[in-house]
């Protein structure tokens, strides 16, 4: 259920969300212990998203070397899953923006939906629900409120203190990890969308052995 914070945030119900087209996804790391990134044996690259931007240089972990606090002590608590194969358009926002900096964000319901709602599908399956040939002004509104909010929540968290969000790219899940048997030496898998919805068993092994139960 929903809950709501000492602030008035709500927190998400869920802790694992993913962007409408499956390409990004948002985490809560009490949800998947991080250490079973470590286990992998693949190597798994990372970037760090601080203060609303990307960190050029990128890390890897897994295969030997620990993925925790790998972008640095300061961690919101918080992990963004990139599908990188998967998107074809550019997703910088949705993989590091001002409002994903603050700790524990990824448990605030409104930052969510900001992150998952994609205003172009939203606006073009609307337009087609009442016989458009393309959006109109009034379909258009919700989206132009959350670009302001977007912004005003910009400013805000620009004079906060920044903590760091591991960004994991694994994108070789989808061709690697296609029996569930190859959990065992990939169990990051277990947050890829395409090998949780096509791999049969995933979900369930998922859950029972790794305790990554959604």
């Amino acid at each position: 259920t929903t809950t709501t914070t000492t602030t008035g945030e709500k927190d998400s119900p869920m802790e694992l969300s993913y962007t409408v087209d499956a390409t990004v996804g948002y985490l809560a790391g009490s949800l998947f212990d991080l250490d079973l990134f470590s286990q992998s044996s693949e190597e798994i690259s990372v970037s760090c998203c601080s203060g609303g931007s990307i960190a050029s240089s990128k890390k890897i972990c897994g295969n030997g070397t620990t993925c925790l606090n790998i972008c640095g002590e300061l961690d919101t608590g918080c992990a963004t899953i990139e599908c990188e194969e998967c998107h074809d358009a550019d997703v910088k926002d949705k993989l590091c923006s001002a409002s994903m900096q603050g700790e524990g964000w990824c448990k605030k319901a409104s930052v969510i939906s900001e992150l998952t709602n994609d205003c172009a599908a939203e606006r073009m399956a609307l337009a087609k629900v009442y016989d458009l040939a393309k959006p109109t002004n009034e379909l258009t509104s919700k989206c132009t409120d959350a670009g302001q909010r977007k912004r005003r929540d910009a400013r805000t968290v620009r004079s906060a203190n920044f903590h760091s969000t591991a960004i994991f790219n694994i994108w070789y899940c989808t061709g690697k990890c296609r029996h569930v048997s190859n959990l065992r030496g990939m169990p990051e898998c277990c947050l890829h969308p395409y090998t949780r919805r096509a791999v049969p068993g995933v979900i369930k092994k998922c859950c029972l052995e790794y305790g990554f139960c959604v």
